[in-house]
């Protein structure tokens, strides 16, 4: 698994929900081990009642935010299911450990409240000769176990809370790196690593085609200079939403250059593809922009299909090409090839 993927939820919760089947068997097996046959069956029981339904909602991509607090809730009520014991009463600090390691501090919270009613519960059900034979008094013993669960949860709040802004922090460096900073389309960067993932792909017979379309925005030198680089972002920005609103969810759209814009589209015939980019470029000469006089801005694309063996630089100097034709053809338009 990769370290990317932990910015996910719900990766966070497949592997927590993994973790919950792999403590399931170690306590099944364990119990079955020392001949306590019963406690292994309902060891297994409560761990397919409880775990079933989160896992398929995980692996469906459901309810991903509401899944921490269920294995809170399955934790807490772990211990009260079976006669208490130290053995048991130890797992409830690896509980809280655990949801540390994956979840914000909310559940940790909430799992360490449950500790320490679980700790007043224990004392008052453990064999009173156990107690004795550490000290006297009960109540002694109930404040120091309430103690220890304080301290725990408190550190453990601390290095959740820490984590997830780490994790925060990291996920925004990482998306910075990959993003355009004015459109919020992939850059020059990821569109290459992109454009060869999926020439490999076509290479393997896993897509059966592959377009590259060009865009160029027509005139840009001139808005920049009669009115601004400010309109002139501004114009950027709103064709990259032309782009995004048309796009379908295979596409992967990326801001080449300063006026320019790619499209790699996945698994389409080519008829679809050049009407998606029909309809950027329509909407795009319909739409007039206060900021110039209320005139429009066209844009020139160039459609290229992919071949088998064909190289990225090579795919992306074609379409290039074609992007240069529709301009000396009078720009705004599409020209295939």
């Amino acid at each position: 698994m990769r370290l990317l993927d932990l910015h996910s939820l719900n990766t966070r919760n497949r592997l927590m929900l993994l973790l919950c089947w792999g403590l399931t068997a170690i306590g099944t097996l364990s119990a079955f081990i020392v001949g306590q046959t019963r406690l292994a069956t309902l060891t297994l029981i409560y761990g397919i009642i409880s775990f079933a339904l989160p896992t398929f909602l995980v692996w469906r991509q459901r309810l991903d935010k509401l899944i921490m607090y269920w294995v809170t809730l399955v934790f807490s009520v772990y211990g009260y299911l079976s006669p208490p014991t130290l053995l048991v009463y130890m797992w409830t600090f690896v509980f809280i450990v655990l949801l540390s390691l994956y979840f914000d501090f909310r559940p940790v919270i909430l799992m360490g409240v449950a500790n320490i009613i679980y700790s007043i519960y224990v004392v008052n059900r453990l064999d009173m000769s156990l107690i004795h034979t550490v000290t006297a008094n009960p109540v002694r013993v109930m404040l120091s176990l309430i103690g220890i669960h304080v301290l725990v949860m408190l550190l453990l709040i601390m290095q959740s809370f820490f984590g997830q802004r780490l994790r925060s922090n990291s996920l925004l460096m990482e998306r910075l790196s990959k993003t355009d900073a004015l459109t919020g389309l992939f850059n020059h960067k990821m569109f290459y690593e992109y454009l060869e993932q999926t020439l490999g792909e076509m290479e393997k017979g896993l897509l059966s085609n592959v377009q590259l379309a060009v865009i160029d925005i027509d005139n840009f030198k001139q808005i920049n200079d009669s009115y601004g680089h400010a309109t002139g972002d501004l114009i950027v920005k709103r064709v990259a939403d032309a782009i995004r609103s048309n796009k379908t969810s295979t596409d992967f759209v990326a801001r080449y250059g300063g006026e320019e814009f790619a499209i790699i589209f996945r698994d389409k015939p080519i008829q679809q593809a050049f009407q998606i980019a029909e309809n950027i470029r329509l909407e795009l000469e319909q739409l007039h922009h206060p900021e110039i006089g209320h005139q429009p801005v066209t844009i020139s694309i160039g459609l290229k299909q992919a071949r088998e063996g064909m190289s990225k630089s090579e795919l992306f100097e074609q379409a290039d090409e074609l992007m240069y034709a529709a301009k000396r053809l009078g720009k705004n338009r599409t020209v295939v090839g």
